[in-house]
């Protein structure tokens, strides 16, 4: 078994400087690197499951929207909004409509209970950060814009051979929902001091992947996203399709960090 962790983003330039992967096998650190835009990052994790089927991919974007969404657009299961997105995300990133919202917050028209899926007032973090909601497209920390271009490659992802947990059977090769932050504990990763001393708390990391990952807090999110994942891979394992969550999804993290 081999585990993939991506830190993603939805930027339009220099995707390719800010989309980083890592791979952590039973060998240790097997790569840490960036250099590809979503479309080739797709084709190299599709190319990676052709080589090898026990995989788990842990993508960092927001897998779906709050339920009442989806009913509202007439979406009777995840895969259509997915298949939305593929075809009229970039429509909705140009021009958006509440209750997505780029200018202010207000004009989204969003109730408290509206702004967030259960799994986002759910995840457990260190700190103050938490999830930030799938509507919002600008922004500190907004994910809005890189899950509607993600789930456009869930789509696709899916129709190549993955299963996409928790919707799905858990079969691999398989993806998960991961937000950094709830994997990483205590640590401030936007600080590279801090992002090196955690570091050094690490076993076995290549001193060239411990100097990117402190370079670089992208870098950073997807090394120790994915030594969290390796380090409980028997909980990957286990994962079960969860009825609960099969319409907003559901955030992966440890029973404990």
């Amino acid at each position: 078994m081999r585990v993939i962790a991506v830190d993603w983003s939805g930027a339009v330039q220099g995707a390719r400087k800010a989309i980083w992967l890592a791979e952590v096998s039973a060998e240790g650190v097997l790569r840490l690197e960036c250099g590809r835009d979503r479309s080739e990052l797709v084709r190299e994790l599709v190319a990676t499951s052709r080589r090898d089927r026990e995989v788990v991919v842990g993508l960092d974007f927001a897998f779906s929207v709050p339920a009442w969404y989806l009913r509202q657009q007439g979406f009777a299961s995840v895969r259509e909004l997915w298949s939305e997105m593929a075809t009229e995300g970039e429509s909705i990133l140009r021009d958006p409509k509440p209750p997505f919202w780029r200018t202010s917050r207000a004009a989204s028209g969003l109730r408290p209970d509206q702004e967030f899926r259960r799994t986002d007032r759910e995840v457990v973090t260190t700190g103050s950060s938490r999830a930030q909601s799938v509507f919002k497209l600008v922004g500190a920390g907004h994910v809005g814009t890189g899950s509607i271009r993600g789930m456009a490659e869930l789509h696709r992802l899916s129709a190549q051979g993955f299963s996409v947990w928790p919707f799905d059977r858990p079969t691999r090769p398989l993806l998960v929902e991961i937000y950094p932050r709830a994997l990483t504990g205590a640590v401030i990763k936007s600080d590279a001091g801090a992002r090196r001393a955690y570091l050094r708390t690490l076993d076995d990391i290549d001193p060239a992947h411990a100097d990117e990952a402190a370079a670089n807090d992208s870098a950073f999110d997807a090394l120790i996203s994915a030594i969290t994942m390796w380090r409980h891979r028997d909980e990957l394992f286990a994962l079960r399709q969860d009825a609960e969550y099969e319409l907003e999804g559901r955030i992966w993290a440890p029973e404990a960090v």
